[in-house]
């Protein structure tokens, strides 16, 4: 399955990949699509590597719902609003609204569900949770 990125260039001009944990993707039509409520995810960065997730590794995560918050420990996909645009974050979502790294290799302070931040995709933890 080739894998090609979902967002148009125009709206890609609003995203700062460079700074960005995550890179939207989309099977081709000759891959079986993810459901509708599904999101695909190519990983940049290493800052979940104790939880087994890795550049290059491609997470499926379930689209979040009219700002609704995971109920368990989880994957999320976050977007983060700066002054220059948006970036999406990797972050382990621990209940009732921080987001956290997992990581030996990075050290980032946790971030909070909030005004700058918002869950666009997230799936309950587990092992084996890559998509590829």
């Amino acid at each position: 399955m080739s894998i090609e990125p979902w967002i148009s260039p125009s709206d890609a001009a609003e995203w700062n990949f460079a700074g960005s944990d995550l890179v939207p993707v989309t099977p081709d039509k000759s891959g079986h699509p993810p459901q509708p409520a599904n999101r695909l995810y190519r990983v940049r960065t290493h800052v979940l590597s104790d939880c087994d997730i890795a550049p290059g590794d491609l997470l499926c995560l379930q689209a979040a719902q009219g700002g609704e918050l995971p109920f368990c420990v989880s994957i999320a996909a976050v977007e983060l609003q700066l002054d220059y645009g948006s970036v999406l974050l990797l972050r382990l979502f621990v209940p009732p609204r921080q987001l956290i790294i997992n990581s030996a290799e990075i050290q980032l302070p946790p971030l909070f569900v909030g005004h700058f931040t918002r869950i666009a995709a997230a799936s309950p933890w587990r092992r084996g949770i890559l998509a590829n």
